[in-house]
């Protein structure tokens, strides 16, 4: 992929990365399951289906980051905010 802030981590059940605010040097680390890319942008099979269900749907995805953050909450590596399923 071309987009330097696609930065994604295939982790089995999830797809890790980082939802970066342009500008403003603001990111967090956000997990959105199999599941969802499934049920919601239409990604199935092999990790690079997914990686690329992600890219094609980031405005969305990271529309619902944005609606799902929680003011004060320190999201971190291990504590990242979560998508799944039912968030969509």
């Amino acid at each position: 992929m071309s987009d330097p802030f696609i930065n994604v981590e295939d982790h089995g059940e999830w797809l890790n990365f980082r939802y970066r605010e342009i500008g403003s040097g603001f990111s967090i680390p956000v997990k959105i399951s199999r599941e969802a890319l499934a049920d919601h942008f239409g990604a199935n099979g092999p990790s690079e289906n997914l990686v690329k269900a992600y890219a094609q749907n980031q405005d969305a995805i990271h529309r619902k980051v944005r609606e799902k953050m929680q003011p004060g909450v320190n999201y971190t590596p291990t504590s990242p905010l979560v998508l799944r399923t039912a968030d969509f």
